[in-house]
């Protein structure tokens, strides 16, 4: 599976409603950098997959590289049984809860970086909504 930015194929969509997070002060509850957080959606860019999950590659105003990499599928634990292929529920459930990506790298913030995503873009309905707008758009590029 073969992950590409939203950046790359919808630029101008990806340019007005990727989210950030703002930290203003070192002194945060995430113990992490101050500085703008960009979660920016990655999502499957193979032409017969249907995985339904996006990875969110999180980068600051300070790192060229990714500081984090976090998965998410949206969809049934049936539904990603059946797409791996497999009655692994574990696996399946994995795949439906925000989680750094096994695969990614990870930078020594990831964890606290996942954290602050679970506190304050995680909560949002509305913002989960638009990250499989973004999804199906992607795919109708692809």
């Amino acid at each position: 599976m073969s992950f590409q930015s939203l950046h790359n194929i919808l630029p101008l969509l990806a340019e007005a409603e990727t989210k950030s997070i703002t930290l203003l002060s070192n002194e945060n509850e995430f113990e992490l950098p101050a500085g703008n957080y960009l979660f920016v959606e990655m999502f499957c860019n193979e032409k017969n997959c249907d995985c339904r999950r996006v990875i969110f590659s999180v980068f600051n105003d300070n790192h060229k590289i990714a500081l984090a990499n976090i998965g998410y599928g949206w969809e049934s634990e049936t539904f990603y049984k059946k797409w791996n292929r497999s009655n692994d529920k574990t696996i399946a459930r994995k795949m439906m809860k925000f989680l750094l990506n096994q695969i990614s790298p990870q930078s020594e913030y990831a964890k606290m970086i996942l954290i602050m995503f679970n506190k304050v873009l995680f909560p949002s309905t509305p913002y989960l909504a638009r990250v499989k707008a973004h999804y199906l758009l992607f795919r109708k590029e692809i």
